[in-house]
C-alpha cells in the first residue's frame, strides 16, 4: 500500500500519477500477446495500475495536504522612494482544504545585511493574491532584495526573492521642495517682522 506523507512534494505526486497514467496508457495498446508478456513481467495488469493510481489520489485528498504553487511579484523594481515598495503573492493550490499561510517579509542591503522585517498570515483555498505594502519602510539609496518566507502545514517552507532599488527622488522633485520650503521661510519671517515693527509702533 502507498503511503504518501503529509509533505510529500507536488512534484513527486504528478509525476507519480503521469508515470502510472502512461504504464496504462502503454498497456492498453500493446496486442493481447505483447500484453500478457508486459503485465508478466511489471507484475501489474491494468486493474492494478487504476487501482495504484486511484490509492495515490485518494490518499493525497484524504492526507488534508495542501501544495501551493506559489509567486513573489513586485508592481516596481525601480522606486523613487522605498515606501513605494508592494509586493503582490500569488498562491494556487490543489484541494479545497483552507490553509493557514504565515509570511516572512526581510530585506536586505547589497551587503546581505538585514535592513527590515516584518510578518503577517493568511489563509488560502484554492487561490488567492496577497498584497503587501511597505509604507513604514524608510531605505536610503541603493540596491535591495526582498526575501520572502512562506510556512504551511507545519514545516513546508519555501523561500522567494526579489531585487529592486531605490533611486531617489528626482531632482526636479527635490528642486520644487527646496523652492517651497524657502517661500513659506520667507513668508514666515515676513510676517514675524511686521508683527515686531507693530508692537514697536505700538510702544512708541
Amino acid at each position: 500500500m502507498t503511503n504518501i506523507t503529509p509533505f510529500a512534494t507536488k512534484n513527486t505526486i504528478v509525476s507519480y500519477l503521469l508515470l502510472i497514467t502512461l504504464l496504462s496508457f502503454l498497456a492498453l495498446k500493446l496486442p493481447p500477446s505483447s500484453k500478457s508478456a508486459n503485465e508478466s513481467t511489471l507484475g501489474l495488469n491494468i486493474l492494478q495500475f487504476q487501482e495504484k493510481r486511484n490509492l495515490i489520489i485518494n490518499s493525497y485528498l484524504d492526507s488534508g495536504l495542501q501544495l501551493f504553487d506559489i509567486k513573489l511579484e513586485l508592481e516596481s523594481f525601480l522606486l523613487d522612494k522605498s515606501n513605494d515598495l508592494i509586493a503582490r503573492t500569488r498562491f494556487e493550490s490543489f484541494g479545497n482544504v483552507p490553509t493557514l499561510v504565515n509570511l516572512f517579509f526581510v530585506i536586505t542591503d547589497s551587503q546581505g545585511k538585514e535592513v527590515y522585517s516584518d510578518s503577517s498570515e493568511t489563509t488560502v483555498e484554492t487561490e488567492k493574491i496577497v498584497t503587501q505594502e511597505f509604507k513604514k519602510l524608510h531605505l536610503k539609496k541603493g540596491k535591495y532584495t526582498l526575501v520572502l518566507t512562506t510556512l504551511y502545514n507545519i514545516n513546508v517552507k519555501d523561500e522567494f526573492k526579489q531585487a529592486f532599488e531605490v533611486k531617489g527622488a528626482p531632482l526636479s522633485e527635490i528642486i520644487s521642495w527646496t523652492v517651497l520650503t524657502l517661500v513659506a521661510i520667507g513668508i514666515c519671517g515676513s510676517l514675524i517682522y511686521k508683527f515686531v515693527m507693530y508692537i514697536k509702533s505700538k510702544q512708541n
